[in-house]
């Protein structure tokens, strides 16, 4: 079974999409915050990382690039509530460039359980 490792400071959306993942056949720990995720990263064994671009404490792209130099093998999907709008930004293509495998919006929530079987399927990842 493969580990992710959800990190979103929204407990309510976290909630929601461990179950999914979880209906998915995936194991699930969550983080609330970036600096969480990244204290959990860097003692468990995850296959994946879904995380947040913005969260309290370390955001999501923080998050990534840490991440990317020492587990450049992980595959990251970041999320975003938001898409950028509310702060004239656009959070999820910054996210490609700090080595996000991929990105997702979070009004999307089912296409984030797609993308992840997707990417597990071509990395031989998922095994069920």
């Amino acid at each position: 079974m493969a580990n992710i490792l959800l990190a979103d400071d929204d407990v309510l959306f976290r909630g929601l999409l461990t179950e999914l993942l979880e209906q998915a056949g995936y194991q699930v720990e969550v983080a609330a915050d970036g600096k969480a995720a990244f204290s959990r990263a860097r003692t468990g064994q995850f296959d994946a990382l879904i995380a947040d671009i913005v969260m309290p404490n370390m955001d999501g792209l923080e998050l990534i690039r840490m991440l990317q130099r020492e587990q450049p093998e992980l595959l990251v999907i970041a999320i975003s509530g938001t898409g950028g709008e509310e702060r004239g930004q656009d959070y999820l293509p910054a996210a490609a460039t700090f080595g996000a495998t991929a990105t997702v919006g979070k009004r999307r929530i089912t296409e984030i359980v797609d993308v992840l079987d997707r990417l597990m399927a071509e990395t031989g990842k998922r095994t069920t």
